[in-house]
């Protein structure tokens, strides 16, 4: 696709506000900012459709989804479970006992029950 800078020049040239000079640079500065990064998405706009099938078939998301899920264990995480992400929440099912991971260690745990 070639970007063509006409239209905006023409319009910047007509409106007669400001330095013409000035604020065509800047329009075919934008124009080409905006042209190289639709020229860097590929050609054509993108195309949405449907997700089709079972979940399970479905493996890399499965995994994605597996690994955001609350862990639940007997104890406290501390020192023993290493959380896979900043946030995670560990539910002691021995105790009534919440804790989210502030970190990535196994010692990442911040206490909330």
């Amino acid at each position: 696709m070639a970007c063509s800078l006409s239209t905006i020049q023409a319009s910047a040239c007509t409106s007669g506000i400001g330095k013409q000079t000035d604020r065509i640079k800047l329009l075919q500065w934008i124009a080409q900012l905006t042209c190289e990064a639709s020229q860097a998405a590929g050609s054509g706009g993108a195309v949405w459709g449907f997700i089709t099938g079972t979940l399970t078939n479905q493996a890399d998301l499965v995994a994605a989804l597996v690994a955001l899920r609350p862990l639940t264990g007997v104890g406290s995480p501390i020192g023993s479970v290493t959380p896979a992400y900043i946030g995670q929440f560990y539910t002691d099912s021995a105790a009534p006992s919440l804790y989210q991971a502030s970190g990535l260690t196994n010692v990442d745990w911040i206490t909330w029950i």
